[in-house]
């Protein structure tokens, strides 16, 4: 008695994959082609099945169908355990990214302001609101320099927005520093040479001197690139005396060598 077959759509409802499939695995040659019947139709039987659930179930596992075609040769046994080790640890590497990535967004949920920008810059302007008032001149520039900034520092370091939060927890200088904001905003409508520009640079070095906290470690200051890059992203926003101020304030800085 003639062994009973199987058509391929048979087979691929035996096996949970689409015809399609089992055509392609044909094709690339990791479905060996079964004998085909007098009618031209192909005759499966339980290795096909077999072989083609091997196949499905590495491919599950996230092996390629070139790695899948590798270790279901004769004697590939040696091949496919060398290539679940590797995938395993894969799958190790991208579990800790995937745990750290999990623990950001909820300390992101957690936070109850505009979780666009980060938390330490959210508090930093929140305590430059209370110290400045809300409708100082520079506020909004000034988020935008905070976030910034705080992405090029050594994540060792205090960043900038830290920084300035302890720098304002003095309230005679934070009221120093909201007026001389003030007077370096109002530089956009007068002249690179007038004097109050050297005036402004003057007292903010002097404000300056007189702090005493530990300053963050900018990346600027190991790659001169990034200086000169967010110099050119500050010339749209500021006008040609209020550059020369920033020149004349941090001219030993790599952004007061660019300016």
């Amino acid at each position: 008695m003639a062994e009973p077959t199987l058509r391929i759509g048979e087979l691929a409802d035996l096996a949970g994959v689409s015809t399609r499939t089992v055509r392609h695995y044909h094709h690339i040659g990791l479905l060996a082609e079964p004998e085909r019947l007098a009618n031209g139709y192909r005759s499966y039987g339980l290795a096909h099945v077999v072989a083609l659930l091997r196949i499905r179930r590495l491919a599950e596992l996230g092996l390629s169908l070139d790695e899948i075609g590798d270790a279901l040769v004769e004697g590939g046994d040696a091949d496919l355990r060398e290539l679940l080790a590797e995938r395993e640890r894969d799958l190790a590497a991208r579990a800790e990214t995937i745990e750290a990535q999990r623990a950001a967004i909820a300390a992101l949920l957690a936070r109850a302001d505009d979780l666009r920008r980060p938390e330490d810059v959210g508090q930093v302007m929140a305590t430059l609101r209370e110290a400045f008032g809300p409708e100082h001149p520079s506020l909004k520039r000034d988020e935008l320099v905070f976030e910034f900034l705080d992405a090029v520092t050594d994540p060792k370091s205090v960043s900038p927005s830290q920084w300035t939060a302890q720098v304002l927890g003095d309230a005679a200088l934070a009221g120093a520093m909201a007026a001389l904001g003030r007077r370096f905003e109002a530089l956009a409508d007068l002249d690179p040479e007038d004097p109050e520009v050297e005036a402004v640079a003057a007292e903010g070095t002097g404000l300056m001197a007189g702090v005493d906290v530990e300053a963050p470690v900018m990346a600027a200051e190991a790659d001169p690139g990034l200086a000169e890059g967010f110099f050119k992203a500050l010339q749209a926003d500021l006008s040609p005396a209020q550059l020369r101020c920033l020149a004349l304030w941090f001219p030993d800085s790599p952004l007061g060598a660019d300016l």
